[in-house]
């Protein structure tokens, strides 16, 4: 409880803006941290399958682990100029560095750059959630939003497995899938979350046929996809046809840039690599886009 009370009272610092002698007057930006685990997740008057994000861990032969994630969201064109990489910082030295858009207290993605370093990314999870079950995690069992676990995370993770564990184990409000890297050599998993706890854990394991891989769309990696949004096969055929040896950003880039993973639901797509403290995160805007640094 005391960490949601925490949170609600950054997001209330940030977006309230106006306030009186006794505090904010409630006119405040809607607060989507909370509002999306509650909805259910349709496409916003464009085509295409209802893509909601897909996240990939690719290990290079030297154990090297790329990172790459498109975030599916459907944000108006003039909204994305909010989006923004930002870091976060204690006595004026950055821990770790998000992207985010602007009000939004939780990260879509995140790294802590460095050998002993990691990252996260996130899909939703059967496309959003029940909200009468949500609520109750919150109030009774003090979950938090999926962002906002993976925020914990980032801030309190000693290394990799540790982020795994909190990861796994955070009781939160809603489904979803966590995909993590490290540092370390091999250090990639898909993690699926139930409300209380994971559900499944899906590492890379290169001595497994196309082991040195996962993907990850909006669905369990164990059953079949909906007929109408097959992103899994395409982006699968896609990294293979890249292969190991010639995995990099660059190639990461291009998987994530391929349709369907890329489709007209797609706001932006980062690609990082922990272990080389290489995060960068492409903004779409219809026929352009901006490169955040």
């Amino acid at each position: 409880f005391a960490l949601n009370l925490m949170y609600v009272l950054e997001h209330v610092g940030i977006n309230c803006s106006n306030w009186n002698d006794t505090g904010p007057t409630g006119e405040c930006v809607n607060n989507t941290d909370i509002i999306y685990p509650f909805k259910t997740k349709h496409g916003a008057g464009v085509t295409g399958p209802p893509g909601v994000c897909t996240s990939i861990v690719a290990e290079r032969p030297d154990g090297t682990v790329v990172h790459g994630r498109n975030f599916d969201w459907n944000i108006p064109n003039v909204l994305r100029p909010l989006i923004w990489e930002v870091e976060f910082q204690k006595g004026g030295k950055t821990l770790w560095t998000g992207t985010s858009i602007a009000t939004y207290i939780g990260v879509q993605n995140a790294m802590k750059g460095g050998p002993d370093g990691f990252a996260i990314t996130m899909d939703a999870r059967c496309q959003g959630g029940i909200l009468w079950k949500n609520a109750a995690e919150m109030l009774l069992a003090g979950g938090l939003t999926p962002s906002l676990v993976a925020r914990n995370g980032m801030m309190n993770a000693t290394g990799y497995p540790h982020l795994v564990e909190i990861l796994s184990e955070a009781p939160m409000i809603a489904p979803m899938y966590y995909i993590v890297s490290g540092g370390g050599k091999g250090q990639g998993a898909i993690i699926t979350r139930g409300r209380e706890k994971e559900i499944d854990a899906w590492h890379i394991d290169s001595t497994q046929p196309n082991g040195w891989w996962r993907l990850e769309t909006n669905y369990d990696h164990w059953g079949p996809v909906p007929q109408g949004d097959d992103r899994r096969a395409p982006g699968n055929a896609h990294v293979q046809a890249v292969g190991r040896d010639n995995m990099n950003p660059a190639a990461m880039f291009g998987v994530m840039t391929a349709w369907p993973t890329f489709n007209p639901h797609t706001d932006h797509t980062a690609v990082f690599v922990v272990a080389e403290n290489y995060y960068n995160t492409t903004v779409w805007f219809g026929t352009g886009n901006a490169t955040l640094h």
